[in-house]
């Protein structure tokens, strides 16, 4: 079963944001509104631990998607009780919008001991090879595309190795 909420996520629930809409989808943001904007839209938050308060077991394997132009370390910072307790897989978009991101995404990703893979050859990556990538962006390109977070020594690593080997 799937449920639409007309919420942003962030690390608060119930506050109100403005979110910024460009011609091009990949520039419309929160935190990024240096682009021409055509329309701006007034919408409420929520935290990814707000949305699961009440769920206590999941009979599957948690995946959270996060493309929230540049505000990643909101969004994470807002979900640390649900990594916690469920250990999701997290797809996650990463971008240059946030310089301080790199230094929270390294702390998050040891805290809660997940390993990086790159999508498409799901092939380990490191932060200082992440680091490196972003860095070594064109000037007008702003992400490396999405990674794969995963707990370690879970059976959601074992997920990502059957892929790997199907996709050999």
């Amino acid at each position: 079963n799937i449920s639409m909420i007309n919420k942003a996520v962030s690390n608060v629930s119930n506050k109100t944001v403005t979110f910024f809409e460009s011609d091009f989808d990949w520039e419309s943001a929160t935190s990024n509104a240096t682009f021409n904007s055509k329309n701006s839209y007034s919408i409420q938050t929520i935290t990814i631990d707000d949305l699961f308060d009440k769920v206590y077991t999941l009979p599957y394997t948690m995946i959270l998607k996060i493309d929230v132009e540049g505000n990643e370390q909101q969004t994470l910072e807002g979900a640390k009780k649900t990594v916690k307790k469920f250990a999701p897989i997290i797809i996650i978009e990463i971008s240059k919008y946030n310089e301080n991101f790199l230094n929270f995404f390294e702390t998050f990703v040891t805290e809660n001991e997940y390993v990086t893979y790159t999508v498409g050859n799901y092939r380990f990556i490191d932060q200082h090879e992440l680091n490196s990538l972003i860095k070594s962006l064109p000037e007008k390109k702003y992400t490396i595309g999405n990674l794969i977070l995963v707990k370690k020594n879970s059976t959601s690593n074992d997920i990502i190795n059957n892929i790997k080997i199907e996709t050999s």
